[in-house]
């Protein structure tokens, strides 16, 4: 039984400053509108009605947003959840069973239809389920087409120790490989992962054992992909940097690394950037895009590239939370390099904004 969709319209001639309520009593607007008020509220609807109201076709409507249920294998799905997007359109996303602790993944085998699993690791009768995982997983994908994911899980061996972990996919097989990225202490907190053009893979991530901001990366997917070099970040006066908070990783055209991230976790943390220059591990130089002891929350950071027949540099765009009024209310800033020089602004700020999204015809 298909339900009832009002809307409410009010034409007016350009030019004419006619209202509505010029032209029709006070007292039959107030009825028309409560008839109306009272329709909608009570007449409820189903996905299936809101289709059959459309008069057009939206597929492939860039201001149309499409949802659906992707993993139902498990009680519980998509906690921490990360996804990447193939270059033929097939999306990706890494995720968690929150209950039993597994690490998941699911892709669209088609524009509808999603398939979903869980990772078994070791052979028979030794193989085992991966559980015990903890926290925030990080997807990304290589020029050859692997998926890469990056995550954190309880040791084997030892469970007060949390190792980083990284499993890529294989392809045309499409088998899963397990790596060790780093172990020892309580690794992989607030981790971030990307691939660069050489299809060198990055890990920034905190070691909360030591409070310390730490990187790795490997030998690239042509070399050894399952070879990491797994360090402490330090400035160039050799200091060890802490914090490590809500890292974010990017790298540029020239495979130069970057790393955003929150200094502490207090009300005076700061937002800093770190660069590396390609082709070291150890040299990295220190920014503070948006001023110090201001707060910072929640970093996210993307590098665009322009096109090498504009011309033009690569610039980089980092969004954060802060608390700049310390009235308990977060405000959303963003910061670039794109004039030359670094400027921040306010997004959102002071309590929940809205937005505005198409009428559904």
């Amino acid at each position: 039984m298909g339900g009832f969709n009002y809307r409410i319209g009010i034409a007016k001639t350009m030019g004419s400053n006619t209202s509505l309520s010029s032209t029709i009593p006070s007292y039959y607007l107030t009825v028309l509108v409560a008839f109306l008020m009272t329709a909608v509220i009570a007449t409820p609807f189903t996905s299936s009605d809101l289709s059959a109201s459309r008069s057009e076709d939206t597929s492939g409507r860039s201001d149309y947003w499409q949802t659906g249920s992707v993993s139902l294998i498990n009680d519980e799905a998509g906690d921490f959840s990360s996804i990447a997007v193939s270059d033929s359109g097939v999306m990706h996303i890494a995720h968690v069973d929150p209950i039993n602790g597994e690490l998941l993944y699911s892709t669209n085998t088609t524009n509808t239809t999603w398939s979903s699993e869980n990772f078994t690791f070791g052979t028979a009768p030794n193989a085992s389920l991966q559980t015990n995982v903890s926290g925030p997983t990080s997807i990304a994908i290589d020029s050859q087409g692997d998926v890469h994911i990056a995550y954190r899980a309880k040791n084997s061996q030892n469970s007060s120790i949390y190792d980083l972990f990284l499993i890529k996919q294989i392809l045309p097989a499409g088998s899963w490989a397990k790596i060790t990225v780093s172990s020892g202490r309580d690794m992989g907190h607030h981790l971030s992962l990307t691939i660069d053009e050489d299809d060198v893979a990055h890990i920034a991530y905190r070691d909360n054992t030591n409070g310390q901001l730490r990187y790795a990366f490997n030998e690239g997917a042509a070399n050894c992909w399952y070879c990491w070099n797994d360090t402490a970040v330090t400035d160039t006066s050799g200091t060890v940097i802490s914090g490590g908070f809500f890292t974010s990783i990017a790298t540029d055209s020239n495979n130069n690394t970057f790393i955003a991230h929150c200094n502490s976790s207090s009300s005076t943390a700061s937002l800093q950037l770190f660069q590396q220059t390609n082709g070291t591990s150890e040299t990295w130089t220190a920014v503070y895009p948006d001023g110090q002891g201001k707060g910072c929350k929640q970093t996210s950071m993307d590098i665009f590239t322009p096109d090498p027949a504009v011309g033009g540099s690569d610039e980089i765009h980092i969004s954060y939370a802060r608390d700049e009024n310390s009235d308990n209310q977060s405000e959303l800033r963003y910061t670039t390099n794109k004039s030359g020089s670094w400027n921040g602004e306010n997004v959102v700020g002071g309590g929940l904004g809205s937005t505005t999204l198409p009428l559904i015809p």
